[in-house]
């Protein structure tokens, strides 16, 4: 995304729905572009399906892991190191104060958005709330579009606009997207002590409490790309192992790639703080309930434009990864 062009340009040069043909891949077998069909063109913006909200802050916690040897995968994606998005801990999740961390890391990421007013559909309204899962992975080999910054795996991804919920599961033929009933991010000790809850439909209720101590980056005009993987069969992701989703007689369940285009514009004196894995990590669903000790992160000073990306066609893999 380069600096210094309307956030509505950038958009439009992005793709909402992009008909190139790829040759079919799965989990561990490499997926080849058919090059004869990757100059496809973008189409006008469905603007059922683009949110612009401004004011915006984040923040969430992270796990934080070694990437060691058989780590490296997030399902069908190679992982990335996470370290130049969360700074540098020496605490991992798990791993207490007497064994640092060294080398690359990865982890699932729990974060909230929320912002002080959003457009959608020609109409501004209050109080945009975003929540989100996810893993940071490697650019995939089918993804030729355009140039995100990073990319993300995303497991659940929700929105307080039902109307947009409802309109980007109907268009990616139905990705985990679900209403958001509460996002807040707030300082109990003001830059000190972060505080971050997420409730959405799916998937219940995350809460984090961490501890902030560093900035290590200032926040700055980017473009991120969530990758989703809902079944070919329009069934979403089943939260259960692929032998329990299923009858005796069915046949495994396949997964293609879907996109949602995140366009972050920085909008002066916006920071990216973070801290160590010493905070508390709630997860209430019905599942039961999760526990953990998160690296908190935060930044803030940045409007964020929401869109549907590419859909690479013939795409599929054998397994998704279930949050």
């Amino acid at each position: 995304m380069e600096p210094g062009i309307p956030m509505r340009s950038l958009v439009a040069l992005s793709v909402l729905t992009l008909s190139a043909t790829f040759f079919a891949g799965c989990l561990d077998q490499p997926v080849g572009l058919d090059e004869a069909a990757s100059e496809a063109p973008s189409i006008a913006i469905d603007e059922s399906l683009m949110i612009e909200a401004k004011n915006c802050r984040q923040g969430g916690g992270n796990s934080v892991y070694k990437m060691q040897e058989g780590q490296t995968r997030v399902g069908p994606f190679l992982a990335a190191d996470q370290r130049p998005e969360v700074g540098d801990p020496m605490i991992g999740a798990y791993t207490g104060p007497t064994a640092p961390m060294e080398g690359p890391t990865n982890g699932i990421w729990h974060v909230g958005t929320v912002c002080e007013s959003y457009t959608y559909k020609g109409k501004e309204y209050k109080d945009f709330k975003m929540g989100w899962i996810a893993q940071l992975i490697e650019r995939p080999d089918f993804d030729t579009w355009a140039n995100p910054r990073i990319q993300f795996f995303v497991a659940d991804l929700s929105f307080n606009e039902q109307a947009f919920v409802d309109a980007t599961k109907e268009s990616t033929g139905g990705a985990e997207i679900s209403p958001a009933s509460v996002v807040t991010i707030e300082w109990q000790v003001p830059e000190k002590y972060l505080h971050v809850v997420i409730t959405e439909a799916n998937h219940g209720t995350f809460d984090f409490t961490g501890e902030i101590h560093k900035e290590f980056g200032k926040k700055e005009t980017e473009h991120i790309r969530f990758w989703m993987l809902p079944r070919t069969d329009g069934m979403g992701h089943a939260h259960c192992e692929t032998d329990t989703c299923m009858m005796a007689d069915e046949a495994p369940p396949m997964y293609r790639p879907i996109s949602i285009d995140v366009f972050d514009t920085a909008t002066g004196g916006g920071r990216k703080l973070a801290g160590e894995s010493i905070g508390t990590f709630f997860h209430f669903d019905t599942a039961g309930n999760h526990y953990g000790n998160p690296l908190a992160h935060y930044q803030d000073g940045f409007d964020r434009t929401i869109i549907i990306g590419p859909a690479p066609e013939g795409v599929t893999y054998d397994r998704t990864w279930l949050h």
